[in-house]
């Protein structure tokens, strides 16, 4: 799907009205930037949901 196409090129999807989506990383840390790999550091991901919310005062 679209969708699915952005987040995997890791854009932000926003849905008019209901929320935003973007995916985010649990990596395990590196000694160095030199010592960092994906296959090795990324240890797992997750769908992010961000409800588009209005609040409102609510008077007893």
């Amino acid at each position: 799907t679209v969708m699915n196409r952005h987040l995997k090129n890791g854009d932000r999807v926003v849905l008019d009205g209901f929320g935003l989506f973007k995916v985010g990383l649990r990596t395990k840390p590196a000694a160095t930037e030199k010592d960092f790999s994906p296959a090795k550091n990324i240890v797992g991901s997750r769908l992010n949901f961000q409800l588009k919310t209005h609040c409102t005062a609510l008077h007893p």
